[in-house]
């Protein structure tokens, strides 16, 4: 008989997804460390990931933890924000940041609003350490 149990260090199928983010992530963050000549450890990299983004931050966490060990982001700390959408109306003129998607003005119940932004994934700040850290 074939034992065909999955081996402990799987990643759960909704975390795929931020996986293949936070390897991207890295590209990008380990690109820019190279292009800066920057060789110190980062301390923190902070994430804009919008409410209407499709990734999950607590996934993105889970996924900076897998792949940080190695790399100049270990021992980082992960800062996530998590904007949501801004809702405009013209019919009645509001405009307000909404926790979700929506298809009818909060304030007026008319169809025709417009919602911007919430779907960023990108990132904000990287903070390094200091070149003189450690020496006396």
């Amino acid at each position: 008989m074939l034992d065909v149990r999955e081996p402990e260090y799987t990643i759960p199928g909704q975390d795929m997804h931020e996986l293949g983010l936070i390897e991207e992530i890295f590209t990008i963050v380990q690109g820019e460390l190279d292009r800066q000549g920057i060789r110190q450890q980062v301390e923190c990299l902070t994430l804009t990931v919008g409410k209407l983004s499709g990734a999950s931050p607590e996934a993105l966490q889970n996924a900076f933890e897998l792949v940080s060990p190695g790399t100049q982001l270990e021992g980082a700390r992960l800062e996530i924000e998590e904007p949501g959408p801004l809702c405009r109306c013209p019919a009645c003129g509001f405009e307000e940041e909404v926790s979700q998607f929506i298809l009818s003005c909060p304030a007026c119940d008319s169809g025709s609003i417009l919602l911007e932004g919430g779907a960023d994934l990108r990132v904000r700040s990287l903070d390094v350490e200091d070149d003189d850290e450690g020496e006396e």
